[in-house]
């Protein structure tokens, strides 16, 4: 699975014409964190999924939903409930 992850920030970046340090800048992260996940040896952050979200309508759940199925049942309660959440909030600011 963090090999779909990376297969997906890496479409995200080719997709978009940008290098990993400047979809870094774009969504607030560091340039070596977006290696790290590109590369498979790191799970995406929530900053770095609701940038991607905001600056490039990246679905969250599918990222959110791959790390879920990696982490420690904490780690996979807390992300399930941030979606939920940010879904919920999205949902209800465009009025759906």
């Amino acid at each position: 699975l963090t090999e779909s992850i990376a297969v997906r920030l890496r479409a995200v970046i080719d997709n978009h014409g940008l290098s990993q340090r400047s979809l870094a800048e774009r969504v607030g992260v560091s340039q070596t964190f977006v290696s790290a996940v590109c590369r498979g040896k790191s799970l995406p952050s929530i900053p770095l999924v609701l940038g991607l979200h905001r600056e490039f309508g990246v679905s969250m759940e599918g990222f959110l939903l791959a790390t879920l199925r990696m982490g420690s049942d904490a780690a996979s309660n807390i992300l399930l409930s941030l979606s939920l959440s940010l879904s919920l909030s999205l949902s209800l600011s465009s009025g759906h």
